[in-house]
């Protein structure tokens, strides 16, 4: 299997796992996880290309009306290129971390962008806590997921992204 064709299986994944969760009446930003899933395993320029693509599949599939939220998506993208640069990527459940924080930050200007601030807090802050939790489960798995399908096409990993950024700086 190719990167690209890797890559696409991936923001696949991510896009129609967001649908199923908005069916269900859950906000909760999968399609974020996978771009930065992306963006640590084969850097900006393929995370920051993918985050366009699928925000453009957002908007015509989901009919979002969240675009604060489409427009970060590269924003998501260049925090997952600087991640392994600053912190260790070597354990998935270490990954947790940055799924809290992409999660809770899209969940955010989402709720914030359609919802009354001075009346709605209880709503907004319940809704930041599920994202927050679904973010610190669904970081793991989809990085212990991506990993071992790139492990069987012998493709890159995100767990052996600091390793290659270290030996590409000496």
């Amino acid at each position: 299997m190719s990167p690209a064709a890797f890559c696409f299986l991936t923001l696949f994944t991510g896009i129609l796992s967001q649908m199923l969760f908005r069916i269900l009446g859950l906000y909760i930003p999968a399609a974020a996880l996978t771009i930065f899933y992306i963006s640590v395993t084969y850097g900006p320029r393929v995370g920051i290309i993918c985050s366009f693509l699928t925000a453009i599949c957002l908007v015509g599939l989901c009919g979002t009306t969240d675009f604060l939220a489409l427009l970060c998506l590269p924003g998501v993208a260049g925090f997952g290129a600087w991640w392994p640069y600053k912190t260790e990527v070597q354990h998935p459940i270490l990954s947790s971390l940055p799924g809290i924080l992409v999660m809770a930050a899209l969940s955010l200007l989402a709720q914030l962008s359609v919802i009354d601030i001075h009346h709605q807090w209880v709503l907004i802050l319940s809704s930041l806590a599920v994202s927050a939790v679904a973010g610190a489960i669904l970081m793991p798995v989809t990085v212990g997921f991506f990993d071992w399908i790139a492990v069987r096409c012998g493709l890159f990993r995100y767990q052996d992204a600091r390793t290659r950024i270290l030996s590409r700086e000496r």
